[in-house]
C-alpha cells in the first residue's frame, strides 16, 4: 500500500492524472467491504431522519407499542404467542419476534424500532450487491443496482414506517435465499436448496409476498445463470421442466402460505368480477411504472379507485402486450431486459390490485422487491450502451482517457443520480416525523383521501382538537357519503362531545341510525355508538337496551375490552347520564 501512494504521489507532482486513476487497485476482498459500507452509510444518509421520526398513529399501534406481547418484549410465552396467533390478520412469527427483540434491546420508545429498520435494510442494500456481483461478474454495475435500488424514494415507506419492518425484515430473507440458490445453481445438491428452502420459509414468516421467489428463480436460469434458454427454443421444453421440478418443493411452500393469508386476512378484494380484476392490474402496473420513474407526490396512502373505465383498462392491457412482445424479442440478444422487465410484474403479482388482499389501491411499499428488476434492466442496458460509445481500445498512452471515459464518467453519472435520489428520500421521511405531519403532507398531495381525513381526525381528537376533528370527519363524509363506518364516525364525534347542543345530538342519532342500516349486519362498535346517541337526546331506558345488545354482540366476538367500554356506558345510562369521555 505504502509503495502505491509513493507512485500515486510521484504521478499527481507531475500533473498525470489519468494514469493515477488508471493505476488504482486494491484486493477485490477490500472492493466488496468497501462497497457494502458505502451503501450502508448511503443508507443512513438518504434515511437517517428516520431515528427523529415517532411512532404513527396508522398501524404502528396495533403493532407494536399498544401491543402487550411486543411491549414486554423478548420471552419465551412472548415467542410461543408470535407461533401460534393471528394479529392483525396476520400470521408473521418471525415480525413479532423482531419487534420484541426491539424492545428488549432498545426500549419501547420509537428510535429503537426505526433503527432496526435502517440496519436491515442497510444490510439488505449490501446483500443485493452481493447477490448481482455472485450472478453476474460485474462489480460496478451490481453497486449501482444496490445504490439506486437503496436510495429511492419509494423505499421511504418500507424503511421509515415501523409497522413495514415486514418489507426490509423479509427481504434479508429474500436476498439471502437469492445467495442460497446462486451456490445451488453452480453445484446442485439437496443440502443446498435445504438453505433455500430454510430462508424462503424465513421470509414468508415476515412477510407473505416471498411467494414469488420460486418464479423468480426461474428468470434467474434464464440469465444470468444461463441454465436454460427461451422455453420455445428446439430441446428447452425438457430442460424447463427439470428447473421447474427442482423446485417444486418451494412452489408448494408458496402454495402453503398463500392458503394461510387469504384465511387468516380477511377483507380483501371481494367479489370483484374477473373482467374488473383484468382492467385493475393493467392501469396499476403502468402506475407503479410511473412512481417508479417519476417518484413525486408520494402518499401514505393512495385513494381507492375501483371503478375500470373499459377503454383505458383495454389501453392499458394493450401497452402492457405491446411492452411484453419488444421484451420477448429483444430477451435472446438482451436477456437481461426480458429478465428484469418480467422481474417487476411477477413480483407484484401478489400485491397489485385485483388481485392482493388489503385496503389500499396501491402503495410505495409494495415496490421493495419489485423494482429490483427494472433497475437491474436499466443499468445493464445504459452500461451495454456506453461501452458500445465509448473509446475504442488503442495504443498504451491513451490508456488513461479509456479508464476516465469507461470508469470515472459513468460513476460520476450514476453518483449524481444516486445523490438526488438521496435528497429526494430524505425530503420524503420527514414526512413520517409524526403522524400529524404524515396526515396533512397526504391530504396535501392527494385528492378525496378519506383514509388521511380519518386518520388525522383521530389524531386531533386525541389531542383534544375536537373542533378540528369534527371538521375531517365531515370532510370524509362528503367523501363517502354512504359508507357506514363514515357515518359511524362522525355520530360518535357529535354525540360525545361535552358542549354538543341538542340540534347536534339530534343529527347525531340520525348518523347513527343510518350507519346501523347501511351496514346490514350492524357491528358492537356501531350499535355503541347508536347508543351513545339515544343517551344524548335523552332516550336513556333505549340506549340501555342498545348497549346490551352491544356487549353481547361484542362478547361473541370475543372482544372483551369492548364489552366492559359497554358495561361502563350501560351504568351511566341507567343512571339517566350521557357518555361523556
Amino acid at each position: 500500500m505504502e509503495n502505491l501512494l509513493g507512485e500515486a504521489v510521484l504521478r499527481l507532482r507531475a500533473g498525470r492524472v489519468g494514469e493515477i486513476l488508471a493505476g488504482m487497485t486494491l484486493p477485490k476482498s477490500t472492493w466488496n467491504v468497501a462497497a457494502a459500507l458505502a451503501l450502508a452509510a448511503l443508507v443512513f444518509g438518504a434515511f437517517g431522519g428516520a431515528l427523529a421520526c415517532g411512532f404513527v398513529r396508522f398501524d404502528d399501534h396495533g403493532y407494536v407499542y399498544q401491543n402487550p406481547q411486543v411491549v414486554n418484549g423478548l420471552t419465551v410465552d412472548g415467542i410461543r404467542w408470535a407461533f401460534t396467533t393471528v394479529w392483525q390478520q396476520w400470521w408473521l412469527p418471525f415480525l413479532w419476534i423482531s419487534y420484541m427483540a426491539d424492545t428488549s434491546w432498545w426500549g419501547t420508545g420509537p428510535w429503537g424500532y426505526h433503527l432496526t429498520n435502517l440496519l436491515l435494510h442497510a444490510a439488505n442494500a449490501g446483500l443485493l450487491f452481493w447477490v448481482c456481483f455472485r450472478l453476474t461478474g460485474a462489480r460496478g454495475r451490481s453497486l449501482a443496482v444496490a445504490a439506486l435500488w437503496a436510495v429511492h424514494p419509494l423505499r421511504v415507506e418500507s424503511v421509515v414506517w415501523v409497522t413495514e419492518r415486514k418489507d426490509v425484515l423479509s427481504g434479508l430473507f429474500f436476498f439471502l435465499a437469492l445467495l442460497a440458490y446462486e451456490r445451488y445453481a453452480r453445484r446442485p445438491g439437496w443440502r443446498r436448496m435445504g438453505l433455500v428452502f430454510a430462508a424462503m420459509l424465513s421470509g414468508l414468516m415476515s412477510k407473505g409476498t416471498v411467494v414469488v421467489l420460486p418464479a423468480l428463480l426461474l428468470l434467474l436460469d434464464y440469465w444470468p445463470l444461463r441454465r436454460a434458454q427461451l422455453p420455445w427454443a428446439p430441446g428447452e421444453g425438457r430442460r424447463w421442466g427439470r428447473l421447474i421440478g427442482e423446485k417444486a418443493v418451494l412452489f408448494g411452500l408458496s402454495a402453503i402460505f398463500a392458503t394461510i393469508n387469504f384465511h387468516t386476512h380477511v377483507g380483501g378484494s371481494g367479489t370483484m368480477p374477473w373482467t374488473q380484476r383484468l382492467g385493475l392490474l393493467a392501469t396499476n402496473l403502468w402506475i407503479y411504472l410511473r412512481l417508479t420513474f417519476w417518484p413525486v407526490r408520494l402518499s401514505f396512502f393512495y385513494p381507492e379507485h375501483d371503478e375500470v373505465a373499459m377503454g383505458a383498462a383495454l389501453a392499458a392491457l394493450a401497452g402492457l402486450a405491446a411492452l411484453l412482445a419488444g421484451l420477448v424479442w429483444l430477451g435472446r440478444r438482451k436477456p437481461y431486459l426480458l429478465v428484469g422487465g418480467l422481474w417487476f410484474p411477477v413480483a407484484l403479482l401478489p400485491v397489485i390490485r385485483g388481485v392482493r388482499l388489503g385496503l389500499a389501491g396501491y402503495a410505495d411499499r409494495f415496490t421493495y422487491l419489485p423494482s429490483i428488476g427494472l433497475i437491474l434492466a436499466l443499468v445493464w442496458a445504459a452500461g451495454e450502451v456506453w461501452e458500445r460509445c465509448g473509446v475504442r481500445p488503442g495504443p498504451a498512452p491513451d490508456r488513461p482517457a479509456r479508464h476516465l471515459w469507461r470508469t470515472v464518467l459513468p460513476a460520476a453519472l450514476v453518483a449524481g443520480l444516486v445523490a438526488s435520489m438521496a435528497l429526494a428520500t430524505r425530503r420524503q421521511t420527514q414526512t413520517w416525523r409524526d403522524s400529524e405531519t404524515l396526515f396533512r403532507h397526504a391530504l396535501a398531495v392527494t385528492e378525496n383521501n378519506a383514509v388521511a381525513h380519518a386518520n388525522l381526525a383521530t389524531c386531533l381528537k386525541e389531542q383534544g382538537r375536537r373542533a378540528e376533528a369534527r371538521e375531517h370527519l365531515e370532510a370524509v363524509l362528503a367523501i363517502k357519503p354512504q359508507r357506514a363506518d363514515s357515518l359511524n364516525n362522525l355520530a360518535w364525534m357529535l354525540a360525545t362531545d361535552p358542549d354538543a347542543a341538542p340540534e347536534q345530538a339530534a343529527r347525531a342519532l340520525d348518523l347513527a341510525r343510518q350507519a346501523v342500516r347501511n351496514a346490514g349486519t350492524p357491528s358492537a362498535a356501531m350499535l355503541d355508538t347508536l347508543g351513545v346517541a339515544q343517551a344524548a337526546c335523552g332516550d336513556y331506558a333505549q340506549a340501555a337496551r342498545t348497549a346490551e345488545r352491544a356487549r353481547i354482540l361484542a362478547l361473541g366476538k370475543r372482544n372483551v375490552e369492548l364489552a366492559d367500554e359497554i358495561e361502563e356506558r350501560l351504568r351511566l345510562y341507567r343512571a339517566g347520564k350521557p357518555y361523556r369521555p
